[in-house]
């Protein structure tokens, strides 16, 4: 039984591996799976923690005496398909060497010299402010004249 008048309700829906740590003070997690009749709860306290399921309501009710402070560590959803789209990437690029160039190599490639001008853009970018650090005079490493 949770003997306490502080609790928070929450469903995370829109990230990936949830997590809930108890930084200061004890609480009591109490999952919701859809079912009341399967309802769990769990007794934290300090540096403990638990992975919360997706899709599923929760509450954390404080039974400590003190207020209790506790973190959600998770992965955004939208991190997690950008790693995996990467991933596909790096996978697709031992099949790119030995195919012909098409459509998608052309893409690959017009991303890997977007990148690679940024790069430059930005080594540009760190030299100019160490002569600005090292003269505290702006001055710009290389200038295009049209």
């Amino acid at each position: 039984m949770i003997v306490s008048g502080l609790y928070l309700e929450h469903n995370a829906s829109e990230v990936s591996n949830v997590s809930l740590t108890v930084l200061s003070g004890e609480v009591v997690l109490e999952l919701w799976p859809g079912n009341a009749s399967l309802t769990s709860n769990t007794s934290l306290s300090v540096d403990e923690s638990s992975p919360i399921p997706l899709h599923v309501v929760h509450r954390v009710h404080t039974t400590s005496n003190e207020p209790a402070c506790y973190m959600y560590t998770y992965t955004r959803k939208s991190a997690h398909d950008e790693q995996a789209k990467f991933d596909a990437m790096d996978a697709s690029v031992d099949d790119v060497a030995d195919a012909e160039p098409g459509p998608a190599t052309k893409t690959f490639r017009g991303r890997i010299k977007q990148r690679l001008k940024n790069l430059e853009r930005a080594v540009g970018f760190v030299s100019n402010a160490f002569l600005h650090l090292m003269y505290s005079v702006p001055m710009a490493t290389r200038v295009r004249l049209r």
